[in-house]
């Protein structure tokens, strides 16, 4: 897996959730959130929200102007930086 997978998979999560009122935070989907943030860290792939949010203007610049979409990314980015952050100092007494 390669952060371009990651940015695929983000990508193909959110489609299904544009303009039905699905967030991320809702239980169902956080859920489907988290277990591809698993899978990202046990192939060893770390990226930074930040990058993450390039790297999909980079390839969806039509989306990252619906703001529908803008506000799943932000809500899924928020998620991924707080799984960095806990995946960061998990190990640190």
């Amino acid at each position: 897996m390669t952060s371009n997978d990651v940015v695929t998979r983000i990508k193909g999560l959110l489609d299904p959730w544009v303009g039905v009122g699905i967030t991320s935070l809702q239980d169902v989907y956080k859920g489907d959130l988290l277990r591809l943030f698993e899978e990202v860290e046990s192939n060893g792939v770390m990226i930074a929200g930040d990058a993450l949010g390039d790297r999909l203007e980079e390839r969806y610049p039509e989306d990252m102007s619906d703001q529908r979409y803008i506000s799943l990314f932000k809500q899924v980015r928020t998620s991924w930086d707080e799984w960095l952050f806990f995946q960061e100092h998990a190990a640190t007494p």
